[in-house]
């Protein structure tokens, strides 16, 4: 071969060398701008998967937030009930108390106006009977003056006629006794018996206490004997 195309086939070898080295960079750089992009995407990649996790965070946080938000004023609305139902059951005990207190001054107002009522009809009939009583003597008046009389003059002496046997006799007074005059008599008889009851329990009690003071007196005076009566002993004995 000749210089020439010994030169030309080496020129042509650097060319051919250069070129692949070219594209060896070429590939290297794209290679490279492969793997940048890969590492960009892995970023992405792990920049939405954070957002995403972040988000699905804050999403159960507003969640848990409301949720608790809720059951606080289900709370809330719960006591507020129990307060108006605790109120309402107040109010419906004071009106009841309020009515059983009207009731009971009714009933008592009512009592008193029958207990004076039946204090006017005892004082009436209490009347009625004196009334009866007084028109009873003065009738019996009456009649005796009539046994009594007439008069008839003989001389300067008076005689009296004798009386008719076959003039009706007065009849017996007659004594009207209320039903609670009855009442009030047992009701005064049973609480004289339960005073005299009670004042004879007391006197029992008392004797009792005494009774038993005197004995507890007694003891102590026979221990105080018997001590003293050893020390005499015990004295005489050593000395």
């Amino acid at each position: 071969m000749s210089l020439k195309e010994t030169k030309g086939t080496h020129h042509n070898l650097q060319q051919q060398q250069q070129q692949q080295q070219q594209q060896q960079h070429l590939q290297q750089q794209q290679q490279q701008q492969q793997q940048q992009q890969q590492q960009q995407q892995q970023q992405q990649q792990r920049q939405k998967q954070q957002h995403h996790h972040h988000y699905q965070q804050q999403h159960q946080h507003h969640h848990c937030q409301q949720q608790q938000h809720h059951h606080y004023q289900q709370q809330q609305h719960h006591h507020y009930q129990k307060q108006q139902q605790h109120h309402y059951q107040q109010q419906q005990q004071q009106h009841h108390h309020h009515h059983q207190q009207q009731q009971q001054q009714q009933q008592q107002q009512q009592q008193q106006h029958h207990h004076q009522h039946h204090h006017q009809q005892h004082h009436h009939h209490q009347q009625q009977q004196q009334q009866q009583q007084q028109q009873q003597q003065q009738q019996q008046q009456q009649q005796t003056l009539s046994l009594k009389g007439p008069w008839t003059f003989v001389g300067c002496k008076t005689e009296a006629k004798t009386p008719n046997p076959n003039f009706p006799k007065a009849p017996p007074p007659q004594v009207y006794r209320h039903p609670g005059d009855t009442m009030h008599a047992a009701a005064a008889a049973a609480a004289a018996a339960a005073a005299a009851a009670a004042a004879a329990a007391a006197d029992a009690a008392a004797a009792n206490a005494q009774a038993a003071a005197a004995a507890k007196a007694n003891a102590a005076a026979a221990e105080t004997t018997d001590l003293f009566l050893l020390f005499l002993l015990f004295f005489f004995y050593f000395f």
